[in-house]
């Protein structure tokens, strides 16, 4: 980065560091205190490439010493680095499924050079025999499942999402069950049944634990509409900034208040509108090749005998 253009985030992260900018791309403790020796000159950088995945810069400082400093994607510091700690892997794998993006730095120190030996200096050359520095993740991020859909196949899709990798307990209705409250907790492959007694009263004490429980359940199943927006009302109400994805109108009262795109109440509606007229056009395409009489318009209390289909329109 140029330091005349650090952009507001970068700067204030420096000035918790109790360090600081100035002219001539030198960054130097903010303490009066500290030697001017500390002082760090940036004279060469490899700019940030996408397709690279890393960037890196190459100072010195007042006494000549030469630091080369590197940082991008794990996987490409990796191969980098003079030694990779055996715990690397393990490491930024598990923080990235969770939602982390894992950075690594790299450095090194070079021999004392001079300016103009500095600026020919090769990108091979100076992004080689890198000392690992440490692993930094931003931007934490952790992914659940809402859905509708039966239990199974939430567990399955969360699988392969890696939302879940753990054994996964359903409530459910036991098979052959006779009464509605015949209920149990199964493993997915049904190895493991747990009993439920559903007329045993409910300690009222578990809504108490209800912020510690939304907070570590990854998958809801057979989730109605008034439930989605109560879960994602939960995480707002904990601090927590909410990311909502949804492709039916059932999603749309819990993506109220949510910055998905254009979250504004009067988008919501046109979208769920769009969708109303999208099934109905449909409906009416399918009535026509069976010879059947077009369904009622939905929103209208009217049916096709009183001329719905005739004066009503989506």
């Amino acid at each position: 980065m140029a330091l005349s253009s650090v952009t507001p985030w970068k700067k204030t992260f420096l000035e918790a560091l109790e360090w600081q900018t100035s002219q001539g791309d030198s960054i130097a403790p903010s303490s009066s205190k500290v030697p001017n020796a500390s002082r760090i000159y940036i004279r060469h950088r490899f700019r940030f490439s996408s397709a690279l995945k890393r960037m890196s810069t190459v100072s010195t400082f007042p006494l000549g010493k030469v630091l080369i400093a590197v940082k991008g994607a794990s996987e490409t510091i990796k191969g980098m680095l003079a030694h990779v700690p055996e715990w690397y892997d393990v490491i930024f794998k598990w923080y990235t499924r969770w939602g982390s993006r894992v950075l690594a730095p790299g450095m090194k120190d070079m021999d004392t050079m001079p300016i103009d030996k500095i600026h020919k200096l090769h990108r091979e050359e100076v992004e080689s025999n890198l000392i690992f520095a440490a692993l930094c993740m931003y931007y934490p991020v952790f992914c659940i499942m809402i859905t509708g859909d039966n239990p199974l196949t939430a567990v399955h899709v969360a699988r392969d999402g890696e939302i879940v990798d753990g054994e996964a307990l359903i409530l459910d209705l036991k098979e052959n069950a006779a009464h509605e409250a015949d209920l149990c907790w199964g493993t997915v492959d049904e190895s493991k049944i747990i009993p439920v007694d559903p007329f045993r009263l409910l300690d009222k004490s578990l809504f108490d634990d209800w912020n510690d429980l939304v907070q570590n359940t990854w998958v809801y199943a057979r989730v109605s509409p008034a439930q989605k927006e109560f879960i994602l009302a939960s995480f707002k109400t904990l601090g927590y900034v909410t990311l909502m994805a949804g492709d039916g109108t059932n999603d749309v009262g819990a993506l109220k208040g949510v910055a998905l795109l254009d979250g504004f109440p009067k988008n919501l509606q046109r979208i769920a509108e769009q969708q109303v007229k999208k099934v109905y056009k449909n409906q009416l395409n399918i009535s026509a090749r069976l010879g059947q009489p077009p369904p009622p318009v939905p929103g209208c209390r009217r049916g096709p005998e009183e001329g719905c289909g005739q004066h009503c329109r989506v």
